[in-house]
C-alpha cells in the first residue's frame, strides 16, 4: 500500500494504532542506559572532581575511589530503571485493555496520554541534570530522574483504572 495515497486523517489514525505508545520518546532512555559502567562512572568522577570545592589533594586518587564506589550505584540504578520500565509497560496494557472492555475512553486518548507524558518525562529529566550539571551529559543521573518519573507514572496509572 502506498502511504502517499492514504487520507491524512487516515495516516495518522494508522501511524496511531500501529506505534508502541513510547515509540520516538525514548532518546533518553537510550541515552541513560547506552554508554558502560565504566565509562559512566569515569565521567561523573571526573565531573566531580573538576567542580569539588576545596580541590582533592591527590586527583587521581579521588577519582579512582569516585569510580569504585559509584560503579556498582550505576548497575543498580540501571537495573531499577529496567524493572520501572517493565512495570510501566505492564500498567499500561492492563490499563489499555480494562479501558477499552468498559468503553469509558477512546484507545486513543490513554496513547497519546502515554506518548506525551513519555515526551514530557525525556524533556523533563534533561532539564533536571542540566539543572544540576550545566552542559555535562550524566547518564547515571539522568537515569535516576527516569526511573523517578516511570515510578510516579505507574502511581498514576494504576489509580486511574480505580
Amino acid at each position: 500500500m502506498n502511504i502517499a495515497r492514504i487520507p491524512v486523517g487516515l495516516t495518522l489514525f494508522v501511524t496511531l494504532a500501529l506505534t508502541p505508545p513510547l515509540a520516538g520518546a525514548q532518546y533518553a532512555l537510550t541515552e541513560a542506559t547506552m554508554e558502560s559502567v565504566e565509562s559512566v562512572a569515569f565521567g561523573e568522577c571526573w565531573w566531580l572532581a573538576e567542580h569539588a570545592e576545596p580541590k582533592p589533594t591527590d586527583r587521581t586518587q579521588f577519582e579512582r575511589q569516585c569510580r569504585d564506589s559509584l560503579a556498582p550505584k550505576i548497575v543498580e540504578q540501571r537495573r531499577l530503571l529496567g524493572e520501572a520500565e517493565k512495570q510501566l509497560a505492564t500498567e499500561y496494557a492492563q490499563l489499555s485493555t480494562a479501558l477499552k472492555a468498559q468503553g469509558r475512553i477512546r484507545p486513543r486518548s490513554l496513547l497519546l496520554s502515554q506518548r506525551n507524558w513519555a515526551k514530557f518525562r525525556d524533556a523533563h529529566c534533561t532539564l533536571e541534570v542540566e539543572r544540576v550539571m550545566g552542559n555535562y551529559r550524566s547518564p547515571h543521573r539522568l537515569a535516576t530522574c527516569l526511573e523517578v518519573e516511570a515510578t510516579k507514572r505507574i502511581e498514576y496509572l494504576k489509580g486511574f483504572a480505580g
